[in-house]
C-alpha cells in the first residue's frame, strides 16, 4: 500500500480538482470565448413559415406535387439516358 503521502496527494486532488474546474469554467471570460457565440436555440424568426389556412395548405401541396413531378421526370430522362448508353455498349 501507498504511505501517506500517496493518502495527502489523493485527498488534494479529490478536492483541489473540482474547485479549479469550477473557478475556470465559472470565469465570465471562458464563457465569453466560448459559449457566448454558440447558437443554443433556434431563431425567432424561421425561414420557412407554416401554412396558417387551407388556402396556404393547398399552395404548399402543390409546390410539392410539382418538385415530386420535376424530380421524377429528371430520374426517368436519366434512367432512359443510362439504358440506352448501356445497350450501345452491351452490343459492341
Amino acid at each position: 500500500m501507498a504511505g501517506p503521502n500517496m493518502e495527502m496527494f489523493r485527498f488534494a486532488m479529490y478536492v483541489f480538482f473540482p474547485i479549479a474546474s469550477m473557478y475556470y469554467f465559472g470565469d465570465i471570460s471562458f464563457y465569453n470565448k466560448y459559449v457566448a457565440h454558440l447558437q443554443l436555440w433556434p431563431d425567432s424568426n424561421p425561414i420557412e413559415k407554416l401554412p396558417q389556412d387551407s388556402t396556404d395548405l393547398k399552395e404548399e401541396l402543390q409546390k410539392a406535387r410539382q418538385r415530386r413531378l420535376e424530380k421524377k421526370k429528371l430520374r426517368e430522362a436519366f434512367g432512359a439516358e443510362h439504358n440506352s448508353n448501356q445497350g450501345a455498349a452491351e452490343s459492341s
